[in-house]
């Protein structure tokens, strides 16, 4: 797995209490675990730490969707589903200057 597949996973609530079946984004990985970011269709509005990801052949979205680059989780490898397809490069770059805003990352 590598940075920008779009995979399927049970992507957890943030108050831990269940999770639920959806499309996640990989962030980063390692040996056992790959650390992912929420995907919904929901698209009403996007605040600071979403980016619009349209639904292209290569992603293999449904539907147009976001990305919220807030809500992160680690997972096993082994808790991913497959895979379903990749943002393009260009889609990349919009969310690394995203994550650094986010995370305050001083260049």
């Amino acid at each position: 797995m590598k940075k920008g597949e779009i995979v399927l996973v049970k992507f957890p609530f943030t108050d831990l209490s269940g999770s639920k079946l959806r499309p996640a984004m990989i962030l980063a990985e390692r040996a056992q675990d790959v650390l992912t970011a929420f995907i919904t269709t929901n698209t009403n509005s996007l605040s600071n730490d979403e980016i619009l990801i349209e639904a292209t052949e290569s992603n293999k979205l449904k539907q147009n969707s976001k990305l919220n680059l807030f809500k992160i989780a680690a997972l096993r490898k082994d808790l991913v589903l497959g895979k379903l397809g990749v943002i393009e490069d260009s889609e990349i770059l919009k969310i690394d200057i995203k994550l650094i805003q986010i995370l305050n990352i001083k260049q």
